[in-house]
């Protein structure tokens, strides 16, 4: 957040520095979770504000001079503002009024079912829209990554030309720079351009860079783990602060893993992102309470679903995991249901009930 505020001081618009002058880290926080939409989707970025208003496009020039109503940054999030409130977790005591069954309609039935739970609101990793978001970290593309878009090492110009070039778009080129250096000290990685990885690779997909169906894009399977331990990591801390003395019965849907998802390996990657951080947090005994996860409606592959499989070796395993398509949540135990946040229109395959 803070690294945010001095980046957008430097670097950013006219529009932007009078607004984040003065601007603390609480009260970005409240803007990113004020200023959002209620609905936010697809791959024109199709709306409906708090006002009621609606549209398709336009998102870019949000706090830019072509900035248009009702997309104007003092009532609504930037794109970059978007992409940073992502990583804003919110969470909130709910009532439950059936079983919650895949397709329970909301009718009530509340016989012998838990009365309570708790609704945790996070969003996933989001790819439908080119250059931007997630897929600006996580994809590697001929058209994306390269110098002019700020990507690589920023190197100063030598040839008297180019230095008297460089003078008149040094500030766009830094900001750009700047930007991408942002997010790869988050995720502790190389700025590669695509002509860079393309030579290290020689065409060859690793276990770090898978190659995606079209395009000639690779995706950056490292950048994508660290961006699911933070969910991950996050949405298992809220469940063992909440829990209070009680048992947690878990509840984890595909953040991200509907209509926002690029590549099929993405579902295995996720799913086994949140085993690697529970064995750590068990071994860490910073999971007391939380008794059962259960992977709601995530079509893995068969050899991460084999990891599931009932084996009388792991009969006396402290780590109890569960991967089915769950009809009821058990009464007798504090349930934690983790959703995707308001910002998200799920398809069928994120949500649970």
């Amino acid at each position: 957040m803070a690294h945010f505020l001095i980046y957008k001081r430097e670097h950013g618009s006219s529009i932007e520095k009078e607004l984040y002058r003065d601007m603390t880290i609480p009260e970005l926080i409240d803007r990113l979770l004020l200023k959002r939409a209620v609905s936010f989707m697809g791959a024109r970025d199709a709306y409906m504000l708090m006002s009621g208003k609606k549209g398709v496009d336009g998102w870019e020039n949000v706090g830019t001079p072509a900035e248009t109503e009702p997309l104007v940054l003092k009532d609504v999030l930037s794109y970059d503002e978007i992409k940073l409130s992502a990583f804003l977790f919110v969470s909130g005591p709910t009532e439950c009024i059936n079983s919650g069954s895949r397709r329970n309609c909301g009718v009530l039935d509340d016989d012998d079912i838990e009365k309570e739970a708790i609704i945790i609101g996070a969003i996933g990793p989001r790819f439908k829209r080119l250059n931007r978001m997630d897929y600006e970290d996580m994809v590697i593309s001929k058209t994306q990554n390269t110098a002019e878009r700020g990507y690589g090492e920023h190197e100063a110009p030598t040839r008297c030309m180019d230095v008297l070039r460089h003078t008149y778009t040094r500030d766009a080129s830094l900001a750009k720079h700047a930007w991408r250096q942002l997010w790869a000290e988050l995720y502790q990685v190389h700025s590669y351009t695509y002509e860079e990885l393309s030579a290290r690779l020689a065409g060859a997909a690793s276990d770090r860079y898978v190659k995606l169906p079209r395009g000639g894009a690779w995706f950056d399977n490292e950048v994508y783990y660290k961006r699911i331990c933070i969910l991950a990591e996050t949405v298992l801390l809220e469940a063992e602060g909440r829990a209070r003395g009680r048992s947690v019965f878990l509840n984890v849907v595909g953040c991200g893993l509907g209509v926002w998802k690029i590549s099929p390996h993405q579902t295995d990657v996720y799913v086994l992102t949140f085993l690697e951080r529970i064995r750590a947090m068990l071994d860490e005994e910073a999971l007391d309470h939380i008794t059962d996860v259960n992977f709601a409606y995530i079509g893995t592959s068969k050899s991460v679903t084999a990891l599931f499989a009932d084996r009388s070796e792991d009969k006396e395993s402290a780590a109890k995991i569960m991967f089915l398509k769950n009809e009821r949540h058990p009464k007798g135990t504090c349930i934690m249901f983790f959703f995707l946040s308001i910002i998200d229109i799920p398809n069928s395959r994120d949500s649970p009930v």
